[in-house]
């Protein structure tokens, strides 16, 4: 008897079927038999390709309900977990959305904050302070020491990354920055070197940190020069305000070490009346471009120092330990016709309102500013110290050791700026401890801005 041989047809071998389609060559019955089991067959395969498609669909729409219902799962988690920041305040979502664009070239300035000495690893209830009904803030200056983030001999700087990345996963920090423009510039622990100045190791690689964790564009002048100074201007004549940052760390000269320390008046630094090129604040290239800038319109000039500038009563860092770069820049003003400049200031972990006529040399020759500067420091945001009151025979009211921000309120048609210090939030008065204090103002002061005319 010949051998019968089998075609055989694969099928899945999970389904329970067992007549394969054959033909039986030399057994006409047999191949009739084999005929009709191969229709059987075909009718089953058909059927089971069926099945299949089915349980292919049920699998993809079981998929497609587990990634949903996660979904749902993660929307509601986010909204109860985080409308409340880290700061135990109200800062809205946690989602990294970017920076909200500067006010337009032509938008009207009224309300203008601004603070240094933010420790990014306490919690951030400035943020809703500047955001609130009491300040409605159209622009915060962030002016330095914006994070602490010392390298401490690593020329890689991981502490300063670690500290831009504990700030920038603050929900109270990405929900602010998504909603309030903010202009920045850094001190010295963004710099990577407490009372770092030009012979800075880690100021190249703290640079390039600020430039990408601040989102400067391909295209903006800081990415090709030294330091990180820049201005911008807002509105037009008769209210149009400049608002200029600049580097006091990039090009700034070595200060002469005190030979008292901690003697009030000379803690740490002495002034020193040098002629020679290093003993500046700004450096050359800074203070050609300062020049130009003050020969551009304004009718107020915000010049943001991330050191003091004015005050002489204390041996910390300050434009006075250089005060011949004091009266470059009352040259300057005088020079350019500068209208309306009011300074800035951080630093010092306290806060207080400076002005001066008046610098005198040590010849005892006098230059006088062509018209009275006023200087407002806002330091700290989080962690202001309680010292005694500094000596400072410059200082208009009292000091402030409440953690605070500088807020700056224009009335155009009077023609009047108010300058005050206002609470950043928690107070370090165990009297106001607690209470909802935050925005109010602890210590202020009014300029005519025609008063602010050379």
């Amino acid at each position: 008897m010949a051998q019968a041989r089998v075609d055989s047809v694969e099928l899945d071998p999970r389904e329970d079927y067992s007549i394969d389609r054959s033909v039986v060559e030399e057994n006409p019955s047999n191949a009739e038999l084999g005929a009709s089991h191969g229709d059987l067959n075909e009718r089953k395969l058909e059927s089971v390709g069926k099945n299949r498609i089915h349980r292919k669909w049920l699998t993809i729409a079981v998929h497609i309900g587990v990634v949903v219902l996660a979904l749902l799962i993660g929307i509601i988690i986010g909204y109860f977990s985080n409308d409340s920041g880290d700061s135990g305040d109200n800062s809205g979502g946690t989602s990294d959305t970017g920076f909200a664009s500067l006010p337009a070239r032509d938008t009207v300035l009224t309300n203008i904050a601004f603070g240094s000495c933010a420790l990014q690893t306490y919690p951030h209830p400035f943020w809703d302070t500047l955001l609130s009904d009491r300040i409605q803030a159209q622009l915060f200056l962030f002016g330095g020491d914006n994070v602490y983030g010392d390298c401490r001999g690593d020329l890689t700087c991981k502490a300063l990354q670690d500290a831009y990345e504990d700030l920038f996963t603050k929900p109270s920090f990405s929900y602010a920055k998504s909603k309030l423009p903010i202009m920045a510039v850094p001190d010295d622990h963004d710099y990577g070197l407490n009372d770092g100045d030009v012979n800075n190791p880690y100021k190249v690689i703290a640079k390039e940190m600020f430039l990408q964790y601040f989102q400067v564009s391909d295209d903006d002048p800081r990415r090709n020069r030294g330091g990180l100074y820049y201005s911008k201007s807002f509105g037009h004549s008769p209210n149009r305000v400049q608002v200029i940052m600049l580097d006091t760390r990039w090009f700034r000269g070595t200060f002469t070490k005190t030979d008292m320390p901690w003697t009030p008046g000379k803690e740490e630094y002495m002034a020193s009346w040098s002629t020679e090129a290093n003993a500046t604040m700004l450096g050359a290239e800074q203070w050609r471009w300062l020049e130009q800038r003050f020969r551009e319109p304004a009718d107020i000039r915000l010049v943001l120092s991330t050191v003091q500038v004015l005050p002489i009563g204390h041996g910390f860092e300050k434009w006075m330990n250089f005060p011949q770069e004091v009266i470059k820049l009352i040259d300057i003003i005088e020079r350019t016709k500068a209208n309306g400049v009011v300074l800035l200031s951080g630093d010092r972990h306290i806060a207080a309102i400076y002005q001066i006529s008046e610098v005198t040399r040590p010849d005892g020759s006098k230059r006088v500013a062509p018209y009275t500067l006023t200087e407002m420091t806002s330091s700290s945001l989080t962690h202001t110290q309680l010292f005694n009151d500094t000596i400072a025979p410059l200082r208009v009211g009292t000091q402030v050791n409440d953690n605070n921000i500088g807020y700056i309120k224009i009335n155009w048609a009077a023609r009047y700026v108010n300058l005050s210090i206002v609470t950043a939030g928690e107070s370090l008065d165990q009297s106001r401890l607690y209470t909802n204090d935050a925005g109010l103002p602890l210590e202020s002061i009014g300029l005519n801005l025609d008063d602010l005319r050379v």
